[in-house]
Formats: structure tokens, C-alpha cells, sequence
């Protein structure tokens, strides 16, 4: 465990945050002993929210996995702390990850009886299917109705039979578009 670990573990923020100044400490630093946990790990593991606030401060990647695939947001929901799981959504960090069994942190927090993290969660989950549907609403109003292309302006339908293959080919020549540089061009469709 290197020292920005030990700081993490026992919350002492003021040495995470000198460690991460003097450039002696990665922030992502993983420790190969303990699972590949990085210091946002154990931090976010042992609820110390100060200690989250300063790695994150200092770029540390909050959506980084340790074995078993859990990233913070899952070390904080197992640990309930809310607070910890409000910090890393405010810092744009995903807590909704599957971890490699297929578990999300939300799932770890009803696991181990934290219930107000779960209802935290599902907070977030009703809020982003809110916006998403918010979103899709106002792309629905906003396309248009116009046809691709204008029946009334097809020109002609010829049938013909193609005499290699033996199919029957429909040639639509449905109508010629001006484009922008006002040329005509034909739009044809064969239909076999």
C-alpha cells in the first residue's frame, strides 16, 4: 500500500492532498496487494468523503476498476455512504456501472441493507428516465412531417422483365430533385 493509500484509508485528506501536490503519488495508482484498489477506492470503501472530494480534486478517474470489476461508486454504495455517491455524480462520474457479475452499486447497496443509497440511486434513475424522455418528446416535436420524396410528382412507372434472371423488375422513376447546385438528378428504385 503506497502512502496516498494509507491516507485515503484513515481519511487523512491534508496528506492526500500533499501527496498529490508534490507529485511523489498517482492518484489512479492501483495496489496490485489489495485487489488493484486505487486511493478513490479505499477512500470511497471507508466513507471518508474529504479524502473522495481531494483525489477527485486532483483527477483522480472515478469509473477506474479494481478485481472483481467494482469501481468507487460500488466500494461506496457497499459502504453506504451517500454523500460519497452525491460527490461522484457531481464530478460526472457514472455510478450506474456493472460491476463483472452483472451487479450495479445500487444492487451492493440492497445487498448489505443500505437503504438510503438505494433510494438514493433510484433517485438518479428516475431523474435520468425523466430526462431521457424529456429528451425524446422534444425530438418527436421537433421532426418534421415532410415526405422523403413527393408522389404526386413521380413521373412514371415502367415494368419490364429482366430476361437473364427471369425476375420481374420494377423501375420507379419517382421524381428529379434540383440540388444545390441545380443540377437535376433521378432517384430510381429497382425493385426485384
Amino acid at each position: 500500500m503506497t502512502d496516498l493509500h494509507e491516507a485515503a484509508a484513515v481519511g487523512d485528506a491534508q496528506t492526500v492532498e500533499y501527496l498529490l501536490l508534490s507529485g511523489e503519488s498517482d492518484a489512479d495508482g492501483e495496489d496490485w496487494d489489495w485487489g488493484k484498489r486505487t486511493p478513490l477506492h479505499v477512500a470511497a470503501a471507508a466513507g471518508h468523503l474529504r479524502c473522495v472530494e481531494k483525489l477527485l480534486e486532483h483527477g483522480a478517474d472515478g469509473e477506474m476498476r479494481m478485481a472483481g470489476g467494482w469501481t468507487p461508486a460500488h466500494c461506496a454504495a457497499e459502504h453506504g455512504s451517500v454523500e460519497i455517491l452525491q460527490a461522484l455524480v457531481e464530478n460526472g462520474i457514472s455510478v450506474t456501472k456493472k460491476d463483472n457479475t452483472g451487479d450495479m452499486p445500487k444492487r451492493v447497496a440492497q445487498i448489505y441493507g443500505h437503504e438510503e443509497c438505494v433510494k438514493f440511486l433510484e433517485s438518479l434513475d428516475n431523474k435520468f428516465k425523466e430526462e431521457k424522455q424529456n429528451e425524446l418528446e422534444t425530438e418527436d416535436q421537433s421532426r418534421t412531417t415532410t415526405p422523403i420524396f413527393d408522389l404526386d410528382m413521380m413521373k412514371r412507372l415502367k415494368t419490364g422483365a429482366d430476361s437473364r434472371k427471369g425476375q420481374l423488375i420494377v423501375e420507379e422513376q419517382i421524381s428529379e430533385v434540383e440540388t444545390e447546385n441545380n443540377q437535376i438528378s433521378r432517384v430510381t428504385f429497382l425493385l426485384t
